[in-house]
């Protein structure tokens, strides 16, 4: 809600920006001050003046953004303009054939040029009156737009200049009318740049969908009937269809959510964890919907012309992040879920590292395609963008070597399967459970609890002990010390017991414990598959070692469990069992010890 509430505050702030900007503008103060710098381009382009022209091709671009909003003109200043036009045109003729009569050639030049350019701005009245009529009439309104800007491109091209140009030839000193039919052609090329912009840009200048779908002119001037205020472009009738439209989108966000789900699972299947799904994907949609809304809100606002194309601009960027925000959730939540069903299938074809790693991959493939995008959508050049960095690449990858090095690196321990996520490894001085494989390192947690975040490089380089590769047999090796007063036939006896005791112990790992698998002979020749898939089950008992102090009985053997907890269990029951081994024989446990022996004594 916060987020929300900065948001609107910061469009307020633009929305009452851009209304100042506009309040007193019309397409013909817009059209003069682009021919003032059309004007600028033609000298910045006789200097070759590199970067003022880049500063003056950039005012230029700012200017015609600002069409859209100067296009609608009213009724009444449309009468007014067609008034001055026919008075200017018949005013010309009038003094035209004066001139001609009085063989006042300047005079002449001079008023054809003058009457050059009122030509040009009845044929742009006539384009901006049929605008008007296209945008009222709205049926088929983009192509109906799109003929009449080709057809007013069309009656200025062809409007004639030959008498003029005859004209000041006939001249001695013809520089200040050269200056004036520059002027008018430079009038011309500006009028031509209008119309080029509005043709590439019907989409955002008609309100289509707006006038043909909803009809907002009736539904605004019905509710102004019951209240009327103004306050900028707002009116009542405004303001009501714009809370409206916000409330509709907003309440539209579980639905939209939970039918994401629907049409998701019909396509891939996955029913479960409906909730977390839906929870998940829930604030993207929203977000989506909120800002699809205030878009709309804001088309209303400026009804019947255009938002500015600031907006256009700024709703592109946002639904571009919110798509690519749409899809790394929805590829976390689906590929959680995948996770899940192969930790449960326990399929060797598809290890969970490596979907991990692709989804790791494609969140980077979102993001980069997104900023791709966005960036195109501001203006910049791409395919330069690309081409760039290709020149650069040596200087990237010579700066970037270490992430290169880490990146190939997780390629390498994915390929070579030397642990998976949940293993027990020690490497070096790292040792711990394996959390993560991600792109640039490994998340560990320690034995202590704490986090290690190891880069792929050194694991890669390193020898790795992987404790969890085994599927039978924990190693339980200890040393019985016996007194050296014990006699050798219950030594003997003792030892056999222990044997015997260890080979009836339900947890102890024996021979026939291990599954026979159908292994081929020319497999079980090339690698030992015991050894490799992890089953030991040796039993070693057996007097081992005459000590300084003890006759020492080796006991080795390995628990049917690999588990900690369990082998810690299985342990302590061999230890006791031993125990009472011993004791049954009346032997005794030898310890540390030391015979001093005194060859004499002092006399007293």
């Amino acid at each position: 809600m916060k987020t929300i509430l900065i948001f609107l505050c910061f469009f307020c702030l633009q929305l009452k920006a851009t209304n100042s900007e506009y309040d007193f503008v019309d397409l013909f103060l817009i059209a003069t001050q682009i021919q003032e710098v059309n004007q600028q381009i033609n000298i910045f382009q006789e200097k070759s003046d590199k970067n003022k022209l880049l500063s003056a091709e950039e005012s230029k671009k700012k200017l015609l953004e600002k069409i859209p909003q100067v296009l609608e003109i009213s009724s009444e200043k449309l009468q007014i303009l067609e008034i001055a036009i026919n008075k200017g045109i018949a005013d010309n003729k009038q003094k035209q054939a004066e001139y001609e009569q009085s063989n006042k050639l300047a005079l002449l030049v001079q008023t054809k040029i003058e009457f050059l350019e009122l030509q040009t701005d009845k044929i742009i009245y006539e384009w901006v009156k049929k605008f008007q009529e296209i945008r009222q009439n709205h049926y088929n309104a983009d192509e109906k737009l799109q003929l009449a800007i080709q057809e007013t491109l069309r009656s200025l091209q062809s409007l004639d200049v030959a008498d003029i140009i005859f004209g000041l030839e006939q001249l001695n000193e013809p520089a200040r009318l050269k200056q004036l039919f520059e002027e008018s052609q430079i009038k011309i090329k500006t009028y031509e740049d209008i119309l080029k912009y509005t043709q590439e840009h019907t989409s955002i200048i008609l309100d289509n969908y707006l006038t043909e779908v909803f009809q907002i002119q009736n539904l605004i001037q019905w509710l102004n009937q019951y209240y009327s205020f103004s306050f900028w472009r707002l009116d009542f009738g405004k303001a009501i269809l714009c809370v409206f439209t916000l409330i509709l989108f907003w309440s539209f966000r579980h639905l939209l959510a939970f039918g994401t789900f629907k049409i998701i699972s019909l396509i891939f299947g996955y029913q479960e964890s409906k909730q977390i799904v839906v929870s998940a994907i829930i604030r993207p949609i929203t977000w989506f919907l909120f800002f699809n809304g205030f878009d709309l809100s804001l088309d209303i606002i400026y009804f019947p012309s255009s938002p500015p194309d600031f907006f256009g601009k700024s709703f592109d960027v946002i639904y571009i992040v919110n798509a690519a925000w749409f899809c790394i959730t929805l590829l976390e939540c689906y590929g959680t879920l995948l996770l899940s069903n192969i930790n449960k299938r326990k399929s060797d074809l598809f290890r969970k590292e490596v979907v991990n790693l692709i989804l790791k991959f494609l969140d980077f493939t979102v993001i980069t395609i997104a900023l791709l995008i966005i960036l195109a959508r501001l203006g910049f050049n791409i395919s330069a963008l690309i081409a760039s960095l290709g020149i650069g690449g040596l200087a990237v990858a010579l700066a970037a070597k270490d992430i290169l090095a880490n990146f190939f690196a997780s390629v390498m321990l994915l390929f070579d399967n030397a642990f998976s996520q949940g293993d027990w490894i020690v490497c070096g001085n790292v040792e711990g459970t394996v959390v993560e494989i991600g792109l640039r390192r490994t998340t560990v947690r320690t034995t202590d609890n704490a986090l290690l975040f190891v880069p792929n490089s050194k694991l890669a380089n390193e020898s790795i002990r992987n404790w969890n590769r085994r599927e039978m047999g924990r190693r339980i090796r200890m040393i019985i010390g016996l007194t050296y007063d014990s006699p050798k036939h219950k030594i003997q006896e003792c030892v056999q017991d222990i044997r015997t005791m260890l080979l009836n112990h339900p947890q102890i790992a024996k021979a026939k414990d291990i599954p026979q698998e159908d292994i081929s002979y020319l497999k079980q020749d090339i690698v030992s598959m015991h050894d490799l898939k992890g089953y030991k089950a040796n039993l070693v008992v057996c007097v081992d070692e005459l000590a300084d102090s003890s006759i020492n009985i080796l006991v080795h053997c390995f628990s049917i469990s690999i588990s900690w907890s369990e082998w810690l269990s299985t342990k302590e029951s061999v230890i006791l069992g031993i125990m009472d081994i011993v004791e049954k024989h009346g032997l005794s446990f030898a310890f540390p010890s030391q015979s001093v022996y005194i060859e004499s004594t002092p006399k007293a």
